[in-house]
């Protein structure tokens, strides 16, 4: 797999977490080059007509915590996400920023499809911080491939969806809400207040094919930032990948990738938006 390089970009200021797979010969290879072309054109459209991002315009980003517990499972990935020995027995805490936002912004507390994104400080030999989105999803395995509209914050579960590759593996990221029986709209003004008042709790969870959520941590969401933090900051879960825990498969994330690099090229985003770190992170390592 190639690393970030330019191979799929059209504008030299954009890498691409991965390079065009070879799959299916040259002719294979020019049709993914047409379609990540044609995905970034397009969202960069979209984000230039409507002002803003073209999918979860809207959130809020909080900075919080994610403690790495001792006796994960699969143990790979708790060690890939926290940094840690894999012989250790302690729990690790990591300063994170989370934001949470709606797929299309539905107004005030319609159900829409609920995002959860993550921001992982450089851990464990990794030069960038780690990205990953988290959608309204189902808890089964095939439901959890498929993202699905929620009412509100606490009473869905959240999948990656696309699942990440670790060695020959492939695994699935989960967050559920540990508190259920507290109701928090889908606004993301009312998320917002909610955690105000108290932090919400997710209990993050990992699943090979076929097989049940096994608990590798817990994410607590405790601080809103200002908002004019949250149009500050740039996610990308395709540049911002860990270079051992990488979205598979390829076609599907160089897809994705251009349409996250369409989006930033048409708000004028930096590289740099990709980068900022919460604020405990950044003390700690200035």
């Amino acid at each position: 797999m190639a690393t970030k390089t330019e191979v799929a970009a059209t504008h030299k200021d954009e890498p691409f977490p991965i390079g065009i797979p070879p799959f299916g010969g040259a002719i294979g290879r020019s049709f993914l080059w047409w379609a990540t072309s044609t995905v970034r054109a397009v969202v960069a459209l979209g984000a230039t007509l409507r002002g803003t991002k073209v999918f979860h315009p809207v959130g809020s980003l909080f900075e919080g915590e994610l403690v790495i517990g001792s006796g994960a499972a699969p143990p790979s990935v708790a060690q890939v996400l926290s940094g840690q020995d894999p012989h250790t027995e302690e729990r690790k805490t990591l300063p994170v920023l989370v934001r949470l936002s709606k797929g299309v912004n539905t107004p005030g507390a319609l159900p829409d499809v609920l995002g959860l994104t993550l921001r992982i400080p450089p851990v464990g030999g990794a030069a960038d911080p780690t990205d990953i989105l988290f959608l309204s999803s189902g808890r089964f395995a095939l439901t959890r491939l498929a993202f699905l509209p929620a009412l509100d914050w606490t009473g869905c579960v959240y999948s990656t969806v696309q699942p990440y590759r670790i060695g020959a593996r492939l695994v699935w990221l989960g967050a559920f809400p540990e508190q259920t029986d507290r109701i928090v709209s889908s606004s993301v003004d009312a998320v917002r207040e909610a955690v105000l008042g108290q932090p919400l709790v997710f209990t993050i969870a990992a699943a090979e094919a076929c097989q049940p959520w096994r608990p590798i941590g817990q994410l607590v969401v405790r601080h809103p930032l200002p908002r004019e933090e949250d149009c500050a900051v740039s996610f990308d879960p395709l540049l911002n990948s860990h270079p051992v825990l990488r979205p598979a498969p390829e076609w599907l994330a160089a897809i994705r990738a251009a349409a996250y690099a369409g989006s930033r090229r048409a708000r004028g985003a930096s590289l740099e938006s990709l980068r900022i770190l919460p604020k405990r992170s950044r003390t700690a390592t200035g």
